[in-house]
């Protein structure tokens, strides 16, 4: 068994004995001997050894600790190497790796999931979002991201003072579509009755139920319609617009009809 040598007792022997002590822990170049643990030596951090009875430079994997931790002995304690460690595959290569902290394969759930940031050093899974939407900055969630819809506003007007008129323009649809949602405004506000605006695809209202158009009371200058019964739109279908109703006082004048479209 390798021992250092005992001054005064070993002459003649004593280099021979302290080589044979110093190659325990190191390499013929001076350099510290290190053992690898391989898959079948990680454990529960509760099972590692007492670091003073592990020879210096011994890793222990502490498969438990933050998705894997991994410890290096200095012949006393135990000093932490690096965690959130996920034990490659065996086909792995070292031309698929780089150097750095690995995310473990679990975080991720389904197609399409993101990994960020909820603050240092701490990765989450973000869900994918829906067809037709956009990722947009939003520092009021905890990873500063939120799922958006993509939207477009088409807009239809009619300057001057209102007259009860249908379809005075149309708009073409060039990609599918989803109306979700429409705002009519006038920058004279009706008297006397309110404004009803009607919206069209193809020449029949989206407003089956026809209390839902929208509606622009009197003495007021903008109203919201945003639950039109037909919402979908398919390439080269077009909108119109009908004024159905106008103040009965004061007409209400310059119309502007904005029907927001988001991407099918």
């Amino acid at each position: 068994m390798a021992r250092l040598p005992t001054p005064g007792s070993d002459d003649g022997a004593w280099g021979d004995i302290l080589n044979e002590f110093l190659d325990v822990g190191h390499n013929a170049d001076g350099t510290l001997k290190i053992t690898v643990p391989s898959p079948s030596d990680a454990d529960i951090l509760a099972n590692r050894p007492v670091a003073a009875t592990a020879n210096s430079g011994t890793l222990f994997f502490a498969s438990d600790v933050n998705g894997g931790t991994l410890y290096r002995s200095d012949g006393s304690t135990w000093t932490q190497i690096s965690q959130g460690i996920t034990q490659l595959p065996a086909s792995h290569t070292d031309a698929q790796h780089t150097d750095g902290p690995n995310i473990h394969t679990s975080v991720i759930d389904a197609k399409g999931d993101l990994i960020v940031g909820t603050a240092d050093n701490t990765p989450v899974r973000k869900a994918s979002g829906t067809n037709g939407q956009t990722l947009l900055v939003d520092t009021t969630q905890a990873d500063n991201l939120r799922w958006v819809d993509l939207t477009t506003t088409v807009s239809l007007s009619k300057t001057g003072s209102l007259i009860v008129m249908s379809g005075p323009v149309r708009y073409y649809i060039d990609e599918n579509s989803t109306v979700v949602g429409v705002r009519a405004s006038v920058n004279t506000a009706p008297t006397g009755a309110s404004v009803i605006i009607d919206v069209n695809k193809n020449g029949t209202t989206i407003y089956t139920a026809q209390a839902n158009r929208p509606t622009i009371a009197v003495s007021t200058n903008t109203a919201t319609a945003n639950s039109p019964d037909v919402t979908s739109l398919t390439s080269g279908d077009y909108l119109t617009i009908d004024i159905d109703q106008i103040g009965s006082s004061v007409a209400g004048a310059d119309l502007t009809v904005q029907i927001r479209l988001r991407r099918a």
